[in-house]
């Protein structure tokens, strides 16, 4: 999609790279601004415990590829109240699929679909590998689903947002308890339904810090 953007709009002066975050193909202090967008960094932090749990090399590296001066922003979810819902039902229906059915002690929480972030545990990972001035931004936006088919227009969004493979689960425990779970969810969106249409909370947090 970004190809074809950069083609229909004839940008001479934009590419699209693919490569490793944790070893970029640039040299030191390429860049004035670095963006990441709900990339996810609890591979090396957790976010419940507010602490490390291994080395975080693409921090590093946005850091060395950044000029001196240069900025890097941060964009993360606090909360997706549609998603944390959805999956509040799904345990309830199916207990065995939920993230924390096979817990070992000692872990700490998994999450079905998406990491739940902060911004506190972000100006931690910041200030360790030497950013300064950071900044937290955070903002909360009503979404809503409109229309006579909103509830399909929802239950399509939960699939291309990740909750396919949940799905594909449930299918694996018998055809039919899909469409049945299906029905059952459908059902309480009509508590989630207003005159205009389907409701739910989205929180967003950008976080910004200074090289």
């Amino acid at each position: 999609m970004t190809l074809s953007r950069i083609e229909s709009q004839k940008l001479d002066n934009v590419s699209a790279l693919l490569m490793n975050a944790e070893e970029m193909d640039f040299p030191d202090g390429s860049f004035d601004l670095a963006l990441c967008g709900f990339m996810g960094w609890d591979y090396c932090y957790d976010f419940v415990l507010g602490e490390f749990t291994g080395p975080d090399t693409r921090m590093q590296e946005i850091h060395r590829v950044l000029r001196c001066g240069g900025r890097v922003g941060f964009s993360i979810w606090e909360r997706q109240e549609d998603i944390e819902w959805l999956e509040a039902i799904l345990n309830w229906h199916f207990p065995s699929l939920a993230p924390d059915a096979d817990r070992k002690a000692g872990d700490v929480r998994r999450e079905m679909v998406y990491s739940r972030e902060s911004a506190k545990g972000y100006v931690q990972i910041l200030r360790r590998t030497g950013f300064r001035d950071i900044e937290i931004v955070s903002e909360t936006a009503d979404c809503v689903h409109t229309g006579k088919e909103a509830k399909e227009a929802w239950w399509e969004q939960m699939r291309m947002v990740g909750w396919d493979d949940v799905f594909e689960k449930v299918v694996s425990l018998g055809s039919e308890r899909l469409q049945r779970f299906k029905e059952s969810v459908f059902k309480s969106l009509d508590r989630q339904m207003r005159t205009d249409g389907i409701h739910f909370a989205k929180s967003v947090s950008f976080v910004f810090g200074t090289k």
